[in-house]
């Protein structure tokens, strides 16, 4: 038999009703022999229900936390479960192409790459759109400061155009929808910085590779499209607040600049809160629409007011600092 060369570790983005699609998905049309570790951080049991039994039918390993997790926490969990040349991390809400492991594989194994970052398109639109395909991630000295420059190459693209451009290159940008790294790369970081716990953890993971010389490379040959959930679905909602809160968000903030010598006015971080922070009002959306339906605007800042309240019960309801309880279960299968 063929040595299986990769684990692919799953995590929850942002929620969960993808999430059992995804993993059959996953499952039924990747040709590539993997290891799969599960990390399901506290999805509602109907869900977790369903990915348990894909998991058990299938073969692979299941991290179950009884708390919502920090996405670096929730990949360094999964991450310890692995023994193979490679792994891949991937986000529950992402839609694959056939033969994107492969490539992966080969393009690290032809190249020597730390890390490999598929094409990733965004929206599940056709044609497809481009998120970020390679791009620039780096830290300068300006006027006797230090600066982040983030680039994300072809953003906003038809993804046929840019197909019709790009070949295999070197990148320093990728993010963790869809991201191979090199399993010993990895650990002689130490893991994924949990300095970084909730966002800037891509930049953190390709300038920590840059700073050992370690390279990054781009594949056109793997795609993947992850599509954004409805925030305001019951399976969304409540890890959504937490997951885009403002304690969290700030709590990666100070860690990232703290350890890149970084201030916190740099206006490439200032762009990057606005959207971060704008994350967290979207389960609100819906229901300040359905308010201004029947209250007016009246009912639209009542929503608004509801809902911060909310994110800091859930908050302050469940100590997120605390370590979670953790169930590891293991099934051989047939996957690798």
């Amino acid at each position: 038999m063929m040595e299986t060369l990769v684990s692919v570790v799953v995590v929850p983005r942002e929620g969960f009703r993808q999430a059992p699609a995804r993993l059959a998905q996953l499952l039924d049309l990747t040709d590539t022999a993997f290891r799969l570790v599960y990390v399901d951080g506290n999805a509602p049991s109907r869900i977790a229900r369903r990915i348990r039994c894909l998991i058990r039918r299938q073969g692979g390993t299941l991290i179950r936390a009884d708390r919502y997790l920090r996405p670096t926490h929730a990949r360094n969990l999964g991450f310890r479960e692995v023994d193979t040349r490679y792994t891949v991390f991937l986000d529950n809400d992402v839609i694959l192409t056939p033969g994107w492991l492969g490539a992966l594989v080969q393009c690290a194994e032809e190249t020597g790459a730390a890390f490999v970052s598929p094409v990733i398109c965004i929206g599940g639109r056709m044609p497809p759109v481009v998120h970020v395909a390679g791009g620039v991630n780096r830290v300068v000295e300006e006027g006797g400061r230090r600066r982040l420059v983030e680039v994300y190459a072809h953003a906003h693209r038809a993804l046929p155009e840019v197909l019709a451009e790009i070949q295999r290159q070197p990148t320093t940008m990728a993010e963790f929808h869809a991201i191979l790294v090199r399993t010993d790369s990895l650990r002689a970081l130490g893991g994924l910085d949990e300095r970084c716990p909730t966002a800037f953890e891509h930049n953190d993971l390709c300038l920590s590779f840059a700073a050992r010389g370690a390279t990054g490379w781009l594949e056109p040959a793997s795609i993947v499209d992850y599509v954004p959930d409805l925030a305001a679905a019951s399976a969304n909602a409540p890890y959504h607040l937490v997951r885009w809160c403002r304690a969290w968000i700030d709590e990666s903030l100070n860690g990232f600049c703290a350890k890149w010598a970084l201030e916190r006015d740099d206006p490439r971080l200032a762009a990057d809160l606005a959207s971060l922070h704008g994350r967290r009002r979207r389960p609100a959306r819906y229901l300040r629409a359905l308010a201004r339906l029947v209250a007016g605007h009246a009912g639209a800042e009542q929503v608004d007011r509801w809902t911060d309240r909310w994110i800091d019960r859930l908050l302050h309801a469940d100590d997120q600092r605390q370590p979670s309880a953790v169930d590891v279960s293991c099934w051989p299968g047939r996957r690798a």
